[in-house]
């Protein structure tokens, strides 16, 4: 049984709410100096292009980015984080494979 079926917002309603959402943060990011587009062979990915603004905003956020990962894997040592790294970089290796074997890559 699904939870969100007991949920007050129909199925349209989270979609409109959604693509709201979607268009605040293309608005912002286009306000801070990011811009995205089309991959030009990849029509899945997108390219990103980054302004001198953008690229002040980035500086900015850094610091309190290192500060905020450094927190959240205070309890994980390097051998721990090499192993996470290990498995992500496998599992993309194989969504990759995956995408490229039925015609999507």
């Amino acid at each position: 049984m699904s939870t969100r079926s007991n949920h007050p917002l129909s199925r349209i309603e989270y979609q409109v709410m959604w693509n709201r959402l979607l268009s605040v943060v293309e608005e912002q990011a286009r306000a801070l100096g990011f811009w995205h587009d089309e991959h030009p062979q990849d029509k899945r990915s997108r390219t990103i292009d980054v302004t001198e603004e953008g690229y002040r905003v980035i500086e900015a956020v850094k610091p309190i980015l290192a500060q905020v990962r450094r927190e959240t894997l205070a309890l994980v040592d390097n051998s721990q984080l090499q192993l996470a790294t290990d498995l992500l970089d496998a599992v993309l290796a194989g969504a990759t494979r995956a995408a490229g074997a039925d015609g999507r890559g």
